[in-house]
């Protein structure tokens, strides 16, 4: 019978192509998420500030269109009078907007509301710009929760 020894350099070699194990199973790898489209930037110029949408709606030809969730709405409430439609469902729900009327949009930060207000620009409405609500003062509706 012929003894072998191992060497440090075989048994090295040996660890870095063995599977480890250490009582469980590995997990298998993550899978990639595919790359975010890029967000158009958001034009800050066309930013209304919370404390000026009551003045604008007193004067009767601007209309708010708040593109959140429903669940948002729910949440922290919206702005007496608003046309609620979700972002991801606008372009479907076009006709429910008035033609006649300047459009305010809005949503938590502006975010979305900027890309809404591009999107009803490229169909002819007439819009005030956008807005964030989350630091909005004035009086809001709290919409109950749908079934």
């Amino acid at each position: 019978m012929t003894r072998r020894t191992l060497t440090p350099a075989l048994l090295l070699a040996a660890a870095m192509t063995a599977p480890v194990s250490l009582g469980a199973q590995a997990a298998p790898p993550a899978p990639q998420a595919a790359p975010a489209t890029p967000r158009p930037p958001v034009d800050e110029s066309r930013r209304v500030q919370p404390a000026d949408i009551d003045a604008m709606l007193a004067k009767g030809d601007v209309v708010v269109l708040d593109v959140r969730e429903d669940s948002e709405l729910v949440e922290t409430g919206t702005v007496k009078g608003a046309i609620h439609i979700p972002l991801g469902q606008l372009e479907a729900r076009l006709g429910e907007l008035p033609k006649d009327k300047v459009i305010l949009t809005a949503c938590r930060g502006g975010g979305r509301a900027s890309r809404a207000l591009t999107l009803l620009e490229s169909k002819g409405f007439k819009t005030a710009g956008f807005c964030g609500l989350g630091d909005y003062k004035g009086q809001r509706v709290y919409p109950k929760a749908k079934a």
